[in-house]
């Protein structure tokens, strides 16, 4: 009689897990593929964040190679809160309805959740895939007249960890992020002058948030190429 209660509780037990499947929110994202390195002195306000000279990580290429054809622009954004993760963040896009998942290409923690400067590279980076982060309908932007989607098919999406209305971004995610930007606009071919902060093409939010200096990391970006040359 106890073998064959036995019997019937491990029966049991495979029906109520077999019954009760992953939905496809409990898919995690891979493991981060960068850390970047460590710098001591704190960026001022406005002031260049000073970068490391030296190649930069493997990780950043994809496995097929860059889409230099696909790329026209990258947008910056913050996530508006300190405690989010690469993972909490996939896991909103796809309650949202987004069946890839995580919209933006890279993630850089700010030390809280996830560690200070690193860079989370993105499925959609990976794969090559157009992103979804800045929705635009047709219209003039920049001067110049893009299609319904322009900025989501053909915009490279960063997006930094924390509130940057209430705070600034740390020195290390500055540095990364000036790295990581000055690789992409070299790499895929995109010009400096287009990059762009959330709130500069759509008009409509604060994103990446007051204390995030746009035009810093322009000028940033284009000292750093300049000198690699």
């Amino acid at each position: 009689m106890q073998r064959i209660a036995m019997s019937t509780l491990v029966v049991a037990l495979l029906i109520g897990c077999s019954g009760n499947p992953a939905t496809k929110y409990d898919r995690p994202l891979p493991d981060p593929l960068l850390t970047t390195k460590k710098t001591e002195q704190p960026a001022r306000p406005g002031a260049s964040t000073p970068v490391r000279p030296g190649s930069p990580p493997a990780a950043w290429t994809p496995p097929g190679g860059i889409k230099r054809s696909m790329w026209k622009c990258i947008v910056v954004h913050h996530s508006a809160s300190d405690k989010a993760t690469p993972q909490s963040m996939n896991s909103w896009h796809l309650q949202r309805g987004w069946e890839n998942g995580l919209g933006y290409h890279f993630v850089i923690g700010n030390g809280v959740n996830y560690p200070d400067g690193q860079i989370f590279v993105g499925p959609r980076w990976r794969s090559q895939q157009e992103g979804a982060h800045c929705k635009n309908a047709a219209g003039k932007f920049f001067g110049l007249w893009r299609k319904s989607g322009y900025y989501n098919d053909h915009g490279i999406g960063i997006c930094l960890i924390g509130d940057f209305d209430k705070g600034r971004p740390t020195a290390k995610q500055r540095e990364s992020l000036a790295r990581l930007t000055a690789f992409l606009c070299a790499e895929a071919g995109v010009s400096p002058d287009h990059v762009h902060g959330h709130g500069e093409v759509t008009g409509k939010t604060k994103c990446p948030g007051t204390h995030l200096d746009v035009a810093w990391l322009r000028r940033s970006v284009k000292q750093i190429n300049a000198s690699s040359r």
